[in-house]
């Protein structure tokens, strides 16, 4: 069963807004957020309005140098249908390089504009748990590097094995009921203090020849 969406459009042409429109309610499973022809106000309401796809006019204005495409795509992590009324391989390339998920040549059909909706969210979606993936294993790695130094700084100053500083990082760091990743990052930055440069703690002595009487 296909999924219900919130769709936006961006289309200059009222005729080609209006048929898409038209065919959004025909289709049954979609829901017209709103149709847009000024940019700033465009970028607005997808984020206020968060859509779950943006239709838009490859000729649709830009705002604040970058196209109004690129901007949603990037900034507001939703996914771009570039409609055009040809098909020139140069569009193409251009509707890609602003990140659209997919290209519609105008006007189409209800089945060609469903099926076009139904694979840019399945797209999208795809590549979204890829990137939260790869964000969730730069992190592990990035915890483990900072145990590991923490690990050794324990080894080093208190001549621990390092079975014995591990276990001393999971006992500590339960009984402070924090992640054995933020004790780590403590220990390094108690580490740092202790080899920067000491702060005198008051004034320095004056030299006693600056108070001398010639």
């Amino acid at each position: 069963m296909a999924r219900y969406l919130r769709v936006m459009i961006a289309e200059l042409d009222k005729g080609s807004a209006s048929a898409i429109q038209s065919m959004l309610e025909k289709l049954g499973c979609y829901e017209l957020v709103g149709n847009f022809e000024d940019a700033p106000k465009l970028v607005h309401a997808c984020s206020t309005l968060r859509p779950d796809i943006l239709l838009i006019d490859i000729e649709f204005p830009g705002y604040e140098g970058q196209t109004s495409a690129k901007r949603v795509c990037e900034e507001l992590d939703i996914p771009v249908i570039m409609l055009s009324a040809h098909g020139h391989p140069n569009l193409v390339d251009h509707a890609v390089n602003e990140g659209a998920s997919q290209f519609v040549i105008t006007p189409c059909t209800p089945t060609i504009l469903h099926a076009a909706l139904q694979t840019t969210l399945a797209q999208h979606e795809k590549f979204k748990l890829l990137r939260e993936k790869v964000t969730s294993l730069e992190n592990t790695l990035r915890e483990r590097k900072v145990i590991e130094r923490a690990k050794g700084i324990l080894m080093t100053r208190r001549g621990m094995a390092e079975p014995e500083a591990f276990r001393h990082l999971q006992r500590q760091s339960q009984d402070r009921r924090i992640s054995m990743a933020k004790l780590a990052e403590m220990i390094m930055e108690a580490e740092q203090l202790l080899e920067g440069p000491l702060v005198p703690s008051g004034p320095r002595d004056m030299n006693p020849r600056m108070h001398r009487d010639d």
